[in-house]
């Protein structure tokens, strides 16, 4: 995975708008912030999912007068880093309208290499996940009881195949992840 990102940037270089990629890793560690481990544990106060909900939206609306200005911000763009901080802010949205709009475009431009594929995972899975439909990617999980339990995925047996061709990690390791990243047990 690390080889094709690095061959992306070879291709795209480290973005032509360096200000552009300043502000999506700055926007990423906001967005980050207000991420915390209470949410799996179901231990999130109100003021902090408040908290989350506004940041999430307004971080949606910087996003979007950023695409309406600059298009979406590709690896050639914003560089590597911040294309992927761009899908981070998409992926949150609570804008479901705008996630749908821009995967057409996101697919394509993952498709032409001008973004990493890893990138929309998230979104595709949230997206079918919000239809009632199981995930493509596996990146969506449920958190019961302290634990971390993937949604159901389509075509259970192409789930590596399809994480590898879209650069996502094996999803032992995205477990393992999870696992560290939030102190529960994954399945």
């Amino acid at each position: 995975m690390e080889a094709e990102a690095e061959k992306l940037v070879a291709k795209h270089g480290t973005g032509t708008d360096r200000k552009l990629g300043r502000r999506f890793i700055a926007t990423a560690k906001l967005d980050q912030s207000v991420r915390a481990p209470e949410y799996v544990s179901g231990q999130a106060t109100a003021n902090l999912v408040k908290k989350q909900e506004h940041t999430d939206a307004q971080l949606t609306g910087e996003l979007k007068r950023i695409v309406a200005r600059h298009g979406w911000p590709t690896i050639r763009l914003a560089g590597l880093e911040a294309s992927g901080d761009a899908a981070l802010i998409l992926t949150h949205s609570p804008d479901r309208s705008f996630q749908r709009r821009m995967l057409p475009r996101l697919q394509q431009l993952a498709q032409d290499g001008e973004i990493v594929g890893s990138s929309i995972g998230a979104i595709v899975d949230k997206l079918l996940i919000a239809d009632g439909k199981p995930q493509r990617f596996g990146t969506q999980f449920k958190w019961p009881n302290g634990n971390a339990e993937m949604l159901p995925v389509e075509d259970e047996a192409g789930l590596e195949e399809r994480r590898a061709k879209n650069l996502l990690p094996p999803m032992v390791e995205y477990k393992r992840m999870l696992a560290e990243l939030y102190k529960v047990n994954v399945r």
